[in-house]
């Protein structure tokens, strides 16, 4: 069984989100813009979070594209599926749980171990 859901703050977006769909996929953090809740406008974001893995080069170290200013660690579990805007606009006010900006995670993946054959 895969590590669980983990519910963050984006510190360049605001945008709260779980990293973990419901399904057990994970999923990966993309800044669309700052959010005003008043008036749902839309402002970019100068430093956005990308989280999207990607190599520099083949069998080479994998990372996220670009951090931004980071995330918040909010809750070791999902709060965000299922919820309302109004809830959603409400967890954002939480206050997160360990330093900030929260370390990155660690790849566990190594791209250069074997892939099994089929019927193996």
């Amino acid at each position: 069984m895969g590590r669980p859901a983990r519910t963050w703050r984006c510190l360049s977006c605001g945008d709260v989100y779980c990293d973990r769909a419901p399904n057990g996929m994970d999923q990966y953090h993309v800044c669309r813009g700052a959010e005003d809740p008043a008036t749902a406008a839309v402002t970019p974001v100068r430093t956005p979070r990308d989280e999207r893995i990607v190599q520099d080069r083949p069998g080479g170290p994998e990372r996220i594209r670009q951090a931004g200013r980071g995330r918040g660690l909010l809750a070791m579990r999902d709060l965000v599926s299922g919820a309302t805007p109004a809830e959603r606009a409400q967890l954002r006010t939480l206050t997160p749980v360990g330093p900030l900006p929260y370390p990155e995670d660690v790849p566990t993946v190594d791209p250069r171990a074997a892939m099994p054959a089929v019927g193996e």
